[in-house]
């Protein structure tokens, strides 16, 4: 996976070695001396994780450094140690990023623990704390959290349960979106997410899973957030709806072993579909929709179902531009409309066109008097 060359194998490459430029050795020499690097700036580590190939040889570790800004308040850096070859000088831990593929933390637990669902972190913080919580599962992370999953080497995933546990801010939606494609492309069996607010419902932006155990949540209400926030409901219909939205399931077959995966694709904001709609005659059927625009404001419409006989368009523009955000893809926008043609509401509500008699009642605008 990594390959050491050596500086007159760097020159003939053409990339011959500069003055002071580190060349991280991996794996590390059995022989060199124990990590004692210290930033010119930030000193210490306060804390160190240790990385690994997946035979167990050390690849090198990540360090957090807690240091304080000139007006005194409290900042902190996550950075690689590597140990490196340094042109002019003696090999020395140095703060060199590791060589890519990067290795994920804890990679020699795959090896060891073929069947084992995995929890993906955004950093190591709360892969150890999801880890003492969870040990039925392997919690890692790529190296640096959600600054570069795309440079660590995800090919453990295949044939895989994975969750993906992100914070709850818009750059843990978005690692976890980048994620999940990653270990899609790996081959993993299924996907599921587990953002932070799926682990506390007044949960503040950034919230984590680090922050919930700390909190005092306990391994089986985090299982029962993982079930709740990602059960797909009835098997047989290809939609779920959770607080991040629509999702609609892909089936794929392994082309080496024949076996069947799944896969959730986001299709657009929540959006429920709560009644079937039809007016005093039973004609006139439609759909009572919701949604939630992102000012928190809920809003209903009871869409007539002929809107479907045409190409999507009038829904998408009544949707928007009430606050539903869809995904800007074709499968997202045929999504959407075979969501709301399929589904099946066990409610059934009278919808009429106007202020007035429908069959035995009189319709108001916030009220209805007597009987359908």
């Amino acid at each position: 996976m990594f390959t050491k060359l050596s500086p007159d194998e760097l020159a003939k490459a053409g990339a011959a070695p500069k003055p002071d430029e580190k060349r991280p050795i991996v794996p590390v020499p059995a022989d060199a001396p124990p990590m004692n690097f210290r930033h010119p700036t930030f000193g210490k580590p306060s804390k160190v994780w240790r990385y690994t190939m997946a035979d167990g040889s050390l690849v090198g570790y990540v360090g957090r450094f807690d240091y304080r800004l000139e007006d005194g308040s409290p900042a902190k850096e996550v950075l690689p140690i590597t140990f490196c070859e340094v042109t002019g000088k003696r090999p020395a831990w140095r703060s060199k990023g590791f060589p890519e593929p990067r290795p994920l933390y804890r990679l020699h637990e795959f090896a060891e623990r073929p069947e084992a669902a995995v929890l993906i972190c955004e950093g190591e913080k709360c892969a150890d704390a999801a880890a003492e919580l969870l040990p039925e599962m392997i919690c890692t992370t790529p190296p640096g959290g959600a600054k570069a999953p795309s440079k660590a080497d995800w090919v453990c995933m295949k044939g895989r349960r994975v969750i993906i546990a992100t914070d709850a801010d818009q750059p843990g939606r978005e690692f976890g979106d980048e994620v999940a494609r990653l270990v899609r492309d790996a081959g993993a069996a299924e996907v599921l997410h587990l953002p932070g607010e799926a682990l506390r419902q007044d949960a503040a932006e950034g919230y984590d899973i680090a922050d919930a155990v700390e909190d005092g949540i306990t391994a089986d209400q985090v299982r029962r957030a993982i079930r709740a926030y990602d059960d797909p409901g009835e098997e047989d219909w290809p939609f779920r709806v959770n607080r991040r939205g629509v999702w609609k399931r892909t089936d794929r077959q392994d082309k080496e072993t024949g076996e069947i995966k799944s896969d959730w694709r986001p299709i657009c904001t929540e959006l429920h579909v709560l009644a079937d709609t039809r007016n005093v005659e039973g004609e006139d059927w439609g759909r009572l929709l919701k949604l939630t625009d992102r000012d928190g404001k809920s809003k209903t419409w009871a869409m007539p179902m002929s809107l479907l006989a045409g190409d999507g368009t009038a829904i998408r523009d009544r949707l928007y531009s009430m606050g539903l955000v869809g995904q800007p893809t074709k499968f997202a926008r045929e999504g959407l409309l075979e969501y709301i043609a399929t589904a099946r509401p066990k409610e059934k509500a009278r919808c009429v066109a106007r202020i007035g008699w429908g069959g035995d009642a009189f319709v108001l605008p916030s009220r209805t008097m007597g009987d359908f």
